[in-house]
């Protein structure tokens, strides 16, 4: 299936502008947004024909990093214990 460079481009660009939208979100605790935002991209990654499944490995794996980033900011680690900030989980 031949696509536009352009259609490409805009799509990763939202793309772009969603991750930092959701990263913004779990960094002000707004755990439910958060989570609609990137499950919602995730589903848009799926369902999109054109991109190659190494593109949307990748896409998705950017994602998953979004919530490993937000939950190792939550760790704080000492020398002998790890302390996770439950309030801001929960």
């Amino acid at each position: 299936m031949a696509i536009n460079l352009k259609t490409k481009n805009d799509f990763l660009v939202e793309f772009q502008q969603k991750i930092i939208q959701g990263r913004k979100l779990l960094h002000s605790a707004n755990h439910l947004w958060a989570d609609r935002l990137l499950t919602d991209l995730y589903f848009e990654i799926e369902k999109t024909e054109w991109l190659n499944i190494q593109k949307k490995h990748q896409l998705i794996m950017i994602i998953s990093n979004s919530w490993w980033i937000y939950l190792n900011s939550l760790i704080k680690r000492d020398e002998e214990q790890v302390d996770i900030d439950l309030i801001r989980y929960i």
